[in-house]
């Protein structure tokens, strides 16, 4: 199981709009701790300006799990 802890959020405004959050947390996955910088930006698809902070907290969480199934280099 994966539980996160969001600690910070970052946010890039341009004309009064977010166009990037970069969502700072921890992850615990079993005895192993992770810090994760997760980037979301209305590029990628996500509108940022209509979804609420916890759903970014959520579509980070979604990245972080995204990344780290997607295997080891």
């Amino acid at each position: 199981m994966i539980t996160t802890n969001v600690t910070n959020v970052n946010l890039q405004v341009e004309e009064g709009q977010i166009t990037n959050a970069t969502v700072f947390m921890n992850a615990n996955i079993g005895f192993i701790s992770l810090a994760a910088n997760v980037p979301l930006n209305n590029e990628s698809g996500y509108n940022l300006n209509e979804l609420t902070p916890n759903q970014w907290f959520d579509k980070a969480k979604e990245e972080f799990v995204k990344e780290l199934t997607g295997g080891i280099n």
